[in-house]
């Protein structure tokens, strides 16, 4: 925020939380295959097709958060097309990706959906409104921000928001996924174990 009102000049881009790979980045990236380490030993627990396609669902937006896909290969089309050359159409280009992987992501998270039972459904469903703010400030935030002129205070609030923003619905998304895949998992066990003993 102090570079976005000029109050500095410098801050280094490793503590900008708006630089792929900085501090704040490295450990979105540590938190998303954290998630997908939950949500794969719960397949191999419950067996559940819903759990598998999630988990890869979520190694999809690991792997393009990590490796940039979406910017990069939408920057590749929007040059190609020439589009760029009449307008900024550079935020295009990352929707359009968007738009492609999401609608894999769907086929992915339907084709398990439809064969889950409810109590899975019910656990599974929070963490689908968690994603939905994520991709609230990947794509909604992220292309109000890029209409908005660098280094003014506007432009901080925004980049405050989209990767902020980011950073604690992956979190929560994480510790949803924490309580009701591995804590639940353990006092289930604890219970059981219990049930055992009083026999």
């Amino acid at each position: 925020m102090a570079i976005m009102i000029g109050a500095i000049e410098f801050w280094p881009d490793f503590f900008n939380i708006g630089r792929d790979w900085s501090l704040g980045e490295i450990f979105n990236y540590l938190k998303w295959a954290a998630l997908i380490f939950l949500l794969f030993r719960a397949w191999l627990r419950e067996k559940d097709l819903l759990l598998l396609m999630m988990c890869i669902f979520f190694m999809i937006v690991f792997a393009d958060d990590m490796l940039m896909v979406h910017e990069r290969v939408g920057a590749f089309l929007i040059i190609n097309s020439g589009l760029h050359l009449k307008f900024d159409a550079f935020q295009l280009g990352e929707i359009a990706i968007w738009a492609v992987m999401g609608g894999c992501g769907l086929i992915l998270i339907y084709t398990g959906w439809r064969k889950a039972d409810q109590n899975l459904r019910a656990r599974t469903m929070p963490m689908g409104w968690l994603f939905c703010g994520v991709l609230f400030c990947a794509v909604v935030i992220d292309t109000l921000h890029s209409l908005i002129p660098e280094r003014t205070l506007l432009g901080g609030i925004f980049l405050i928001l989209e990767d902020g923003g980011e950073m604690l619905f992956i979190s929560a998304l994480l510790s949803y996924a924490v309580g009701a895949f591995w804590a639940a998992r353990h006092q289930n066990f604890a219970v059981e174990s219990e049930s055992r003993k009083r026999r």
